[in-house]
């Protein structure tokens, strides 16, 4: 937990990151939501997303025919 933290902490002091800012809309949606709610869609979003760790045939040549 104290890694997150420091990472948390490092990307706080970025520059580029501080110039985002919630719009009221966004925060709105936020409170109606919930956080829980929001990282749940942010889990399923990149689980279907992304490729997965292992991929079977990974490195194999597709067959001619």
């Amino acid at each position: 937990m104290e890694e997150k933290n420091k990472i948390l902490f490092r990307l706080s002091k970025s520059k580029f990151r501080s110039s985002f800012h919630l719009k009221d809309k966004d925060i709105e949606y936020i409170k109606e939501k919930g956080l829980e709610k929001i990282g749940s869609h942010a889990y399923d979003f990149l689980r279907k997303r992304l490729a997965p760790a292992y991929i079977p045939n990974d490195g194999k040549q597709t067959p001619m025919r």
